[in-house]
């Protein structure tokens, strides 16, 4: 990716191409193409633009629009974590923006912080963008989903494609509950050394409540996160829309604590703990 500027109106975007040595990959191709077909379809503030696209000698690329400032993964990592309000703010922003993706029958499938950029200067809610669709669209049909293969990334992934089966919508709904868990907590909940003991996590170890790493999160809120990374697609909330409403009313309704949630070192026990019962 290049930062570029557009030979006729000056404006400044961002350059993604394959590398040359990649560029004869079919497959790698395919993947190329399949982005470039779903961000023609998708028009939101929190999804990343695409302004144009095509080949130069023999190597396609497409710009799109540029978000000078850092992932979440790359917040993440250094230290930063997020109050329940601003956890709250980002994740409506992105359920809005998944929503119309899902309305374009889009599944993202691959939804984490690194693919979430978030634009110097402005709220987490405001300033979010939602990147990469590249594996959406080439294995976004019946026909080009193989059962038994894993696409996407072990940590943020939903069980149902852990598994290798068909998913929806719901998958990227997990992926996000997934995201606000490791917002708040500083890492999402299954971690493991290999790819495959995460997976295996996500298939069958039930998330434990966040409220068990972190100080301060709002009862509505840790209830919600868990519906979110229910084992059951058919536990979770029914769509993005859906989504939008319940994190609408809890950012409403639910008073700002005076202290900000702040995870427990003592206390971060996050794979295999047994979830103690809702908190009234």
């Amino acid at each position: 990716v290049y930062e570029a500027v557009d030979s006729t109106s000056g404006s400044v975007g961002a350059g993604k191409l394959l590398a040359t040595h990649l560029a004869d990959d079919p497959g790698l191709r395919a993947r190329f193409r399949a982005e470039i077909e779903t961000l023609k379809e998708l028009r939101h503030p929190a999804i990343v633009q695409l302004l144009a696209f095509g080949e130069e000698d023999g190597q396609p690329y497409f710009a799109m629009e540029l978000v000078r400032g850092p992932t979440l993964e790359q917040l993440l990592r250094s230290g930063r974590r997020f109050t329940w309000k601003e956890t709250v703010a980002l994740a409506t922003s992105v359920a809005r923006a998944l929503k119309v993706a899902h309305d374009h029958g889009v599944i993202h499938r691959d939804l984490k912080p690194s693919n979430l950029l978030v634009a110097e200067g402005s709220t987490p809610g405001d300033g979010v963008k939602l990147a990469d669709f590249g594996i959406a669209k080439l294995f976004g049909s019946t026909a080009q989903t193989a059962h038994g293969n894993i696409v996407g990334t072990a940590e943020y992934m939903a069980p149902e494609q852990a598994a290798g089966a068909a998913v929806d919508h719901r998958a990227d709904l997990y992926a996000l509950g997934l995201v606000m868990f490791a917002m708040l907590a500083g890492r999402p909940p299954f971690r493991g050394v290999q790819a495959t003991e995460v997976i295996r996590k996500q298939r069958t170890t039930p998330a434990p409540r966040v409220s068990t790493a972190v100080q301060g999160v709002p009862p509505e809120l840790d209830t919600l996160i868990d519906r979110l990374l229910a084992k059951d697609p058919d536990a979770r909330p029914g769509s993005a829309l859906a989504l939008v409403r319940l994190l609408t009313a809890i950012d409403t309704h639910v008073p700002e604590a005076e202290s900000c949630p702040s995870a427990r070192d003592d206390k971060l026990v996050i794979d295999g703990l047994p979830r103690p019962p809702p908190r009234r």
